[in-house]
């Protein structure tokens, strides 16, 4: 008998202005500018969180599957001359132009968390997997405007899953599938080694026990697949 559940991460895509084009997609803290007293500080989770309660409110109907949002953020002495505005950007990838919702200062609600000529680029639809994008944005500074275009890889689609094979009456096997290379395995939390068999990834024989808390890992890092795990527990009767 089996219990489990399998997680598979969102797909993680970069792309910032920093006068010339750096990817910055993770945690971010960002503060606000001004004379108040109180300097918030929040993390981009934080920030994520923020639009999704108010999704309709920037033309994205609830329930819509979006791509990851990607940072625009200005930095350096130009960024520090005066206000910034981000008057126009656009994403493009395999399928062509990717439509896009321009989170910026002006937002109540987000801009005070996001640095000056700061934005959340939102694609109003999913990117593909294991595929390149190209960003363009341009800010205006005054009467000057700087436009700065960068590309960035999407993960590929990843799935894992792991079943327990009877080796004999006493053993038994972990055998997993994983389209991502060199998946990871663990029983009641501690690393067991396995194999590459054909298309599947096996374990040497294990003995068996009452219960048993198995997960099989697999992408995520420098993989260039999407992170994947599946867990379950078993029990033998």
């Amino acid at each position: 008998m089996r219990s489990g559940s399998k997680t598979t991460a969102p797909r993680s895509a970069a792309g910032a202005l920093i006068l010339a084009a750096v990817a910055a997609v993770g945690l971010l803290a960002a503060t606000a500018t001004g004379a108040a007293a109180v300097t918030p500080t929040v993390t981009s989770t934080a920030i994520v969180a923020r639009i999704n309660t108010q999704r309709a409110a920037h033309g994205i109907p609830q329930g819509t599957r979006t791509g990851p949002y990607l940072y625009l953020l200005p930095d350096g002495p130009w960024a520090q001359a005066g206000t910034i505005t981000v008057t126009s950007a656009s994403l493009s990838g395999p399928g062509g132009a990717v439509p896009l919702r321009i989170v910026d200062k002006s937002n109540t609600e987000i801009g005070p968390f996001l640095p000056e000529g700061g934005a959340m680029l939102i694609p109003l639809r999913p990117l593909r997997g294991g595929a390149a994008y190209t960003v363009t944005a341009s800010l205006t500074s005054g009467t000057t405007t700087l436009t700065k275009r960068w590309r960035f890889a999407t993960a590929r689609e990843n799935e894992v899953t792991q079943q327990l094979e009877v080796a004999s009456a006493t053993e038994f096997r972990v055998v997993v599938t994983s389209t991502a290379p060199e998946p990871a395995v663990t029983v009641d939390g501690k690393p067991v080694a396995v194999s590459r068999e054909g298309a599947l990834w096996q374990s040497a024989p294990l003995r068996i026990r009452g219960a048993l808390a198995v997960c099989a890992r697999s992408g995520g890092g420098t993989t260039g697949y999407v992170a994947a795990t599946y867990c379950s527990t078993w029990r033998f009767s």
